[in-house]
């Protein structure tokens, strides 16, 4: 039913891999300042399945991997997810829950083909999503977040 959380997950790690390897020739890049734009164009011309994974650079040299989190579309609904799928996400989760507590923020654990998600949907989730890579992860206006993109129209 929820079949693009696992090729989400899959897409990050292929993306991950080709990446490293040299094998992507092109790749999305979008900044801090655009994502609320990436929320908009997924909102607008997504469908249930749509979705964009973000990719933010390892600011920690011992991480081994990437912090994993999506724009995506369920039930007719644009949410934010935090995939609880990398290290990184399951080590922070309770930092990430208590940033949503601290802005008021309703979230739901989801299980959808054996992955587990945090999911808050909401006009304020393009904001969350900002709010969680600046002050979680220290990306800064003039950092590159990769970002995979499924079932939608996408502008750079």
């Amino acid at each position: 039913m929820w079949i693009f959380v696992g090729v989400a997950i899959i897409a990050f790690v292929g993306l991950i891999y080709f990446k490293q390897s040299g094998l992507v020739a092109q790749m999305n890049t979008v900044t801090l300042a655009e994502i609320p734009r990436v929320y908009e164009a997924l909102r607008s011309t997504g469908e249930d399945g749509s979705w964009a994974g973000l990719i933010p650079p390892k600011l920690r040299p011992d991480d081994e991997e990437h912090l994993n989190v999506q724009f995506s579309i369920e039930n007719g609904a644009i949410g934010f997810d935090w995939l609880l799928v990398s290290s990184i996400n399951i080590r922070d989760r309770s930092k990430f829950t208590a940033l949503l507590n601290s802005k008021r923020i309703p979230y739901r654990e989801v299980e959808q083909n054996g992955v587990s998600y945090l999911r808050i949907e909401g006009g304020r989730a393009a904001s969350i999503c900002q709010s969680v890579l600046e002050d979680m992860y220290g990306v800064t206006g003039r950092m590159g977040i990769e970002m995979i993109v499924e079932g939608f129209e996408w502008v750079p």
